[in-house]
């Protein structure tokens, strides 16, 4: 790992001092601590086959359990001038890549905003876009040549959904004029933060359920909505009717070696 993007809605949960501390403690390891572009104007380079490929760290969530007083997300209103300013930059270098923190928190597919911010990342000339925050893997997209990943899920995130505990790593190769997304990889992280090679069926399911266009994920939600509701409705029917009593007693007798 060389570079970790800080552009988060949780970066400034313990104030200024702990981001700096974070920063600090980043680089005596050799990686770069890449800072929010829309507050900093920072844009971090590597050297591709030759090309000069910046990366731009974006963040559009603001709820934090920091101070209130700092805004740490770029709002709607400032969209079209971040846009600008991307465009501004965008010459400088061979590709821009953006890694962004956007989304709803354990969002399935992509939102409207998601859906409509990476058309204008790929129309202010950005060669990728890998997005992060939702803690669940979301679909990928091509626009117009543009690779863009909704959401990486997470990598490493303690907690106790296996939805929540898979990822994927993507693979982007820079050619000269263009950035392919070549191979990515699912992993699950365990509690022990050991990457594990076998996912549970909830985990293949997310997969099979976000790979899918999000349409049919709806359909997918909306069908197994329906399925649930017709089994409520026929075990009130069976309640109101007084049957379900009756079927346990024969059940209790039934184990119990007799009869009713």
């Amino acid at each position: 790992i060389t570079h970790v993007s800080l552009a988060n809605n949780h970066s400034n949960d313990h104030g200024r001092n702990a981001v700096d501390g974070s920063k600090d403690f980043l680089s005596s390891q050799g990686i770069v601590a890449m800072e929010h572009f829309w507050k900093t104007g920072s844009i971090y380079e590597i050297q591709g086959n030759g090309n000069r490929i910046g990366i731009i760290a974006l963040n559009f969530v603001d709820k934090s359990m920091g101070r209130a007083d700092e805004s740490i997300a770029i709002t709607a209103d400032e969209i079209p001038a971040l846009i600008a300013r991307i465009k501004e930059q965008r010459d400088s270098f061979a590709h821009l890549i953006v890694t962004v923190h956007w989304g709803e928190n354990y969002g399935l597919w992509p939102n409207a905003m998601q859906l409509r911010l990476a058309r204008e990342f790929a129309g202010a000339g950005v060669s990728a876009v890998v997005g992060h925050h939702p803690h669940n893997i979301q679909s990928v997209e091509d626009i117009d040549g543009v690779p863009v990943v909704y959401s990486l899920g997470s990598f490493c995130f303690e907690n106790k959904s296996p939805f929540t505990r898979l990822g994927q790593i993507v693979v982007l190769e820079c050619a000269t004029n263009s950035v392919s997304l070549v191979d990515h990889q699912y992993i699950s992280v365990g509690k022990d933060y050991r990457i594990r090679e076998e996912l549970s069926w909830a985990q293949r399911r997310t997969i099979i359920l976000t790979d899918a266009q999000p349409s049919r994920a709806r359909n997918y939600l909306f069908v197994r909505t329906v399925r649930i509701w017709i089994l409520f409705v026929s075990l009130f029917r069976t309640l109101r009717a007084g049957k379900l009593g009756r079927y346990l007693v024969w059940v209790r007798h039934r184990y119990a070696g007799t009869e009713a």
